[in-house]
């Protein structure tokens, strides 16, 4: 859960949609983010998100993947179930224009949606199957989406099984 005072704990939800405005990526949280020490935000663009490929680029650009990424589904889920080489103790990914994951085919659209669900819910109850143990860590995604496909977004988390948060003031 995040917190406008920039905390973020192991609470849901985990997952948000918000649409931007002009004061996108300026919200107290973030502004604040001191208050939540060594947690790493990871800001991703959904315009290089239109294909597998540019989403596999973006991902592993802006989590500075290690070099043996292997540019595909599973490597994507394996990096991301790690990311030991970002010495953080919580993730915040923010996905700015995050309709534009819409123009992925369904079938992919649902793939990377699970792998960041199931990642998400992995960092939050720990990860038993690393040696040594991991401990429970904050991870959560914010999804910034245009006000006028908000509500498609929300579906696909939907069908996907994801439960976010809609701020109020953000509801079409």
């Amino acid at each position: 859960m995040l917190t406008d005072d920039g905390c973020i704990s192991l609470e849901k939800p985990y997952f948000y949609v918000k649409y931007p405005d002009k004061m996108e990526f300026s919200e107290p949280w973030i502004q604040n983010s001191n208050n939540s020490p060594n947690v790493k935000i990871t800001f991703l663009d959904g315009d290089h998100c239109t294909t597998v490929e540019g989403l596999f680029k973006e991902f592993n650009e802006k989590f500075d993947f290690p070099s043996y990424f292997g540019w595909n589904w599973n490597a994507l889920d394996e990096c991301l179930s790690d990311l030991d080489w970002l010495d953080a103790h919580g993730h915040i990914a923010c996905i700015r224009n995050a309709e534009k994951l819409l123009g992925l085919y369904d079938s992919d659209l649902l793939i990377i949606l699970d792998i960041l669900k199931m990642n998400v819910l992995e960092w939050n109850k720990g990860r038993s199957y690393f040696s040594p143990e991991k401990p429970p860590m904050p991870f959560n995604v914010i999804f910034y989406c245009s006000k006028e496909h908000q509500e498609e977004f929300i579906k696909k988390l939907q069908k996907a099984n994801i439960h976010a948060d809609v701020p109020l003031q953000s509801r079409s």
